[in-house]
């Protein structure tokens, strides 16, 4: 039997079980017994209220979560009560794919995660009374982004990004999907084959995500794009390495902003060179407890001068007297 369009089936997903069990008009379906069979299903005594990431569609593969409550909406058990979710329904069958089981007391809230696409049950039971909720779950949109770039350019040049997704055409809210660039520099495109030119030199990381209306796709990194131009100052991330005797290890790491960097610290009044290259890291020896300085440029022959100096500081921990690696 042929599904409700999904056009209409959020809507209809709103209606009471026995309006669902209406939709599906198979006499083998009846959508408020499921899980239920041979249970009292008063629904002034018990009813499930889904969480604010359970709505119809929900997505597979994540984790959701319900709380039942009796008319009064209080959760007021004091004992054991029984829950399960019965994984991939068919509206012609009644046949459960998987259940999960779990006890509960009293006002826990529950949380299951939805394996299989399809229709499912939220069911609950406690007190002689049984209820149900009955949903659909849609896999999760994808997208896969790309780019003619061979990750080295000029500033201001014009790079073409490419996205291509996929939809889960039965049950996501959409029929097409929407994007969203981020290409590392602040600025972003909702275009789904964007150009986008770059302002500064630098690295920058593109990424990409989809939305079928409801969801996120999980987000793609496209790329590291290398931009040429007039040399920025590198900014420098610092973390431990390891120690030897008093002394301790730092790696300094920075991005690409020219062809060639120096890098110095700071030695009573005087700076002394600790790296020159085109390297984009470097480990140095810093005295454990002391306060280090240090400054770095950048340069690029080809786009004339340097960029000048940027300095920081901080602080370096002390070792504990041995060698070998940090904790």
């Amino acid at each position: 039997m042929k599904l409700v369009r999904k056009k209409y089936l959020s809507n209809c997903l709103a209606l009471s079980a026995i309006s669902l069990g209406v939709m599906f008009s198979s006499s083998a379906w009846s959508a408020d017994v499921i899980g239920c069979e041979g249970w009292k299903s008063d629904a002034k005594q018990l009813y499930i209220k889904l969480g604010p990431s359970t709505s119809s569609p929900a997505l597979k593969d994540v984790k959701h979560y319900w709380k039942a409550k009796d008319t009064d909406g209080i959760q007021a058990w004091g004992h054991t009560t029984e829950w399960e979710l019965l994984q991939g329904i068919n509206p012609g069958t009644v046949v459960s794919t998987h259940r999960d089981k779990m006890d509960m007391q009293g006002d826990d809230t529950q949380g299951m995660t939805p394996r299989a696409r399809g229709h499912h049950a939220a069911v609950v039971k406690s007190s002689g009374y049984c209820t149900n909720r009955v949903f659909v779950v849609q896999d999760r949109p994808t997208v896969n982004g790309n780019t003619t770039s061979d990750g080295s350019e000029v500033v201001h040049d014009p790079i073409p990004f490419y996205a291509t997704g996929t939809i889960d055409t039965q049950y996501a809210t959409n029929d097409s999907l929407t994007y969203k660039w981020d290409f590392g520099d602040g600025t972003t495109s909702s275009n789904q084959n964007p150009v986008h030119s770059f302002k500064d030199a630098g690295e920058y990381d593109v990424r990409v995500t989809s939305n079928d209306g409801k969801y996120d796709s999980i987000t793609d990194f496209v790329d590291r794009i290398w931009v040429r131009g007039p040399a920025r100052p590198p900014v420098i991330d610092v973390e431990p390495s390891s120690c030897s005797g008093s002394f301790r290890y730092m790696r300094l790491t920075w991005r690409r902003t020219g062809t060639s960097f120096v890098v110095q610290k700071k030695v009573g009044n005087n700076w002394t060179n600790i790296y020159t290259g085109s390297n984009s890291s470097v480990r140095a020896q810093f005295w454990g407890g002391d306060y280090a300085q240090i400054r770095a440029k950048a340069s690029d022959p080809a786009y004339g001068a340097d960029s000048g100096w940027i300095q920081t500081g901080f602080n370096v921990a002390q070792c504990g007297g041995g060698g070998g690696d940090l904790p």
